[in-house]
């Protein structure tokens, strides 16, 4: 349900979208916008207009009026339902409202998109007290559909870019508005309200990022009456540069008082001549010391080891907090590229606060370092829900293992348990930390019963899903998946599952069954883990806060694993979780170039879901997301003469030319899965210069990826290699293809997925 915007804050509305208003819009000045404006008299001496003019008005609209319904009853043929929904966007695109003249779509299942287009269009075009009824009917008619939200958000925002609050206030709210949105609204509020109402939208103030247009005159409002302040100023300026935004830190800098901050040929020089702008500053004044904040980021975009030097000659001018804020804003460069100063300058920044994702560099830093007290160090100092994640846990478990101690090394293994149980790269890196080579799996398989899935496949939300996916409406399709499944059930999930498979949506069908609580190594008992490695006995060591990074379904103290709840759906559902598609095309690929048919799909999987049309916003398409400039590479090499980019849809064609091309990457590393998958994503050159890292430690590689979204796909393919590949019946071994050892190991390496059901004795849940 929405909620509506008063004086007291959000309440739940008491009337339907509607009907229903912004609750006193009565008492705002009704203020027209210059479209709606009444036209000036024809008698310019009197100011009214005769009564033999309004008749020569009325007169003339019945004429037009005629003239359209004849033009209507002799239009031309209609296009089909589904052509007339496609040629409906497209005007709307174009924002051609006259299009809409002979489009119609009635008893179509998507017949409220039509509706909906050219209410969208018609709201740029005409006068919004035109539409309000229509609107209103729109709203009632079409409720259960997720086109309500944008609908309202479009009337708000072209109400508030005319001023007209009272249209503004006449439905309630959207759900889940945007920024642009939410200062619109401030706007509409200010208007009733006063100064109280701007306090509301500060914290949108506070972003590394451009906000939208309809801020800037809230922004203004706010300085104007001191809600915004000059550590605000130099709040967001600050995060404005750390991400590398330099107009929007010049905009910021400009909100700033003159007698603190520098003129404009200050900061073109820090922008244009930063080493120049950083060897001569002069911190004393406020706008001049976040110059060379900015002017140290830019530099060290460019040339990082000159900057560091110069940046060391100058540090002693600042403050030790601003030196220290420099020394890590260094620190954070230094760590993305590999730089062996890294760790050091982290160490001297000290105690500044430090953004997560800067401390999250702190940690691989240390990792590339080899310094695992650091990697414990750095950890502990993350926000408790960052820490919490199986990645921080897994290596804070590694930098205790590295202590050699019994009480550190029981610690560890204590946290290797607890992620043995998460199906993810981490999880299952643990499970073989552990000593057992394959994913014990529930064996139980999932029944879907049938008419459930027929009778889901008759609602008119699935039905809409489908006949958007057919017609290649894919933003509309996920809008409508999106409010579809998040009325399901758990128990409705698998259904769904199976009724998007049945549909061809393959991606959907994984992303129902991933909201489902998954149970993998039900239990590795405690007193049957592989036998202990040697450590050395020690006073008991002080390991900080194992207890807290353990399970939370471990008690303190206690040594093993409680029974948390089961999961409720314990059931082996990896034919929809890891589904097999296009089996004869992945086969003839794979054999064809000596690919391993398991990785060949790890790949497909984290690429496109095994959606063969899907196009990425750069331009990859296909099942295997391969860029245009590769697949003609390939091509060529393939002495393929006939081949032109339309075939990339083909799921055929996809598949062999990236098979041929995850060959080539294989080949050029030696067969590594995981340089492979690295070159597969961000390019051959780069895997090349990561190469010389990747070594005895393949976690800490992975880990130390420079591009997060690299970092994210080697974890995932490698993850699916080896689920794909078990399917198979073929056992795969992260340890080794990451060049590692199992550290616990002593017999265990055998144990097979239904010894390891047999073995249970608790379960967790995870996921959802």
């Amino acid at each position: 349900m929405v909620s509506f915007l008063t004086a007291a804050g959000w309440v739940l509305p008491g009337a339907t979208a509607s009907a229903a208003r912004f609750p006193d819009a009565s008492a705002l000045p009704a203020q027209k916008p210059a479209s709606q404006a009444a036209s000036k008299p024809g008698n310019a001496s009197s100011g009214k207009t005769s009564s033999a003019s309004k008749s020569k008005t009325n007169a003339a609209k019945a004429s037009a009026t005629q003239k359209s319904n004849a033009k209507i009853s002799a239009k031309p043929a209609m296009l089909s339902d589904d052509d007339a929904i496609l040629a409906a966007k497209a005007a709307y695109k174009k924002k051609d409202l006259s299009a809409f003249t002979y489009l119609s779509a009635r008893g179509h299942v998507l017949e409220p998109y039509l509706t909906y287009y050219r209410l969208l269009t018609a709201i740029e075009k005409v006068p919004l007290s035109s539409l309000q009824d229509e609107v209103s009917q729109f709203l009632t008619q079409n409720a259960d559909t997720p086109l309500i939200s944008p609908m309202l958000s479009a009337w708000q925002k072209k109400a508030g870019s005319l001023n007209d609050w009272v249209a503004f206030a006449e439905f309630a709210p959207p759900q889940n508005p945007d920024v642009e949105w939410l200062c619109l609204s401030v706007m509409y509020r200010f208007q009733k309200e006063g100064v109280s109402a701007l306090s509301t939208t500060k914290s949108t103030w506070f972003s590394g990022d451009p906000q939208s247009q309809a801020c800037t005159p809230v922004f203004d409002l706010m300085q104007e009456h001191g809600v915004l302040t000059v550590a605000d100023i130099l709040g967001r300026f600050r995060l404005a540069v750390e991400n590398g935004k330099w107009p929007l830190a010049r905009g910021v800098w400009a909100r700033l008082p003159e007698n603190a901050r520098a003129d404009a040929a200050a900061f073109k020089l820090a922008e244009s001549q930063p080493i120049k702008y950083l060897q001569q500053a002069k911190p004393a004044l406020v706008g001049t010391r976040e110059l060379a904040f900015l002017s140290l980021e830019i530099a060290a975009q460019r040339d990082f080891d000159q900057t560091l030097s110069v940046w060391r000659s100058v540090r002693d001018r600042f403050s030790p907090e601003d030196a220290a804020y420099g020394n890590s804003r260094l620190a954070y460069r230094a760590a993305r590229q590999a730089h062996p100063d890294a760790l050091k300058l982290y160490s001297e920044a000290g105690a500044t606060p430090i953004a997560v994702k800067s401390r999250t560099w702190n940690i691989r830093a240390a990792l590339k370092a080899g310094d695992f007290s650091a990697v414990k160090n750095a950890i502990d100092l993350l926000p408790e829900n960052t820490r919490n994640e199986d990645t921080w846990r897994y290596w804070y478990a590694r930098a205790l293992e590295a202590q050699k101690t019994a009480d550190a090394v029981a610690a560890a293994k204590k946290i290797y348990l607890s992620l043995a149980h998460e199906l993810s790269f981490y999880g299952v890196l643990s499970l073989e930390r552990l000593g057992y080579a394959d994913i014990p799996l529930p064996t139980e398989k999932p029944l879907v019963a049938e008419d459930k899935v027929r009778a889901l496949l008759k609602t008119p939300a699935v039905q809409r899903i489908a006949k958007l996916h057919q017609l290649g409406l894919r933003e509309e399709m996920l809008a409508e998946w999106r409010a579809f499944v998040t009325k399901q059930s758990p128990e409705n999930l698998m259904v769904a599952a199976d009724a998007m498979a049945r549909l061809g949506l393959l991606d959907r069908s994984i992303a129902a069954v991933e909201r489902i609580p998954l149970t993998i190594a039900p239990q590795l008992p405690h007193d049957t883990l592989p036998h202990e490695p040697a450590v050395e006995e020690a006073p008991a060591a002080d390991s900080g806060r194992d207890e807290e990074t353990a399970s939370t379904t471990s008690p303190p103290g206690t040594g093993k694993p409680a029974s948390p709840k089961p999961s409720a759906s314990p059931v082996n559902d990896f034919a929809f979780r890891f589904p097999k598609p296009f089996n004869e095309a992945f086969k003839t690929a794979a054999g064809r170039y000596g690919v391993d048919e398991s990785l060949l799909y790890a790949v497909a999987r984290q690429e496109s879901r095994f959606v063969p049309h899907i196009f990425s916003s750069a331009g990859a398409t296909g099942l295997m997301q391969l860029m245009p400039g590769t697949a003609r590479w390939v091509a060529k090499q393939l002495s393929i003469s006939s081949y032109n980019v339309s075939q990339l849809k083909d799921p055929g064609v996809n598949l062999s030319l990236g098979a041929f091309y995850l060959r080539y990457c294989l080949d050029e590393f030696g067969d590594s899965v995981a340089l492979a998958a690295g070159a597969y994503n961000a390019g051959p050159h780069r895997a090349r210069r990561w190469q010389a890292d990747f070594n005895t430690d393949g976690d800490i590689w992975v880990e130390t990826i420079p591009f997060d979204e690299t970092r994210d796909y080697v974890k995932k393919v490698m993850l699916n290699h080896k689920v794909y590949a078990q399917q198979n019946g073929v056992r795969i071994s992260l340890l080794n293809a990451l060049h590692m050892t199992t550290p616990f190991a002593s017999g265990n390496e055998n144990v097979s997925a239904d010894d390891g059901a047999r073995l249970a004795q608790s379960s967790t849940r995870v996921g959802g």
